[in-house]
């Protein structure tokens, strides 16, 4: 993820040991990392938003990119976010320039819903977020 400019969580969150998470990676014929995508529940039990898992951290190796590994991926993270962090709903943050990746999203069977709005503040640096 990093080698592909997304700043990931540490570790720990990655592999599930701070709140319920998957972490997923396909590899090509010599083991390489070639796609990634993560999902997690964070929050906590009394949310009323506590069945939503979040996916995202779509990742693709430059030499990869168009052959469909971003759909396949990102359609794996939110079938494990389902069937092992049994989740009720997903949600997935793009963008709203990042055409690429809402058609990625939505060739996954997902939908924008104009009722949620999203908000992220960042120190001014040159550091990608995926959201």
């Amino acid at each position: 993820m990093a080698e592909h400019g997304i700043a990931p969580f540490s570790g720990a969150l990655l592999a599930g040991k701070i709140v319920p998470a998957v972490t997923l990676a396909l590899v090509d014929a010599y083991g390489d990392i070639v796609a990634t995508a993560h999902a997690n529940i964070p929050l906590n039990g009394h949310s009323k938003h506590r069945g939503t898992t979040w996916v995202g951290l779509i990742a693709v190796a430059a030499q990869q990119r168009g052959n469909g590994l971003g759909r396949l991926i990102n359609a794996l993270a939110v079938g494990a976010a389902f069937e092992t962090l049994c989740a009720h709903e997903v949600v997935v943050f793009v963008h709203a320039d990042n055409t690429v990746s809402r058609r990625m999203i939505e060739a996954c069977g997902l939908r924008l819903d104009p009722a949620i709005l999203c908000g992220l503040a960042t120190p001014i640096v040159d550091t990608r977020f995926t959201i």
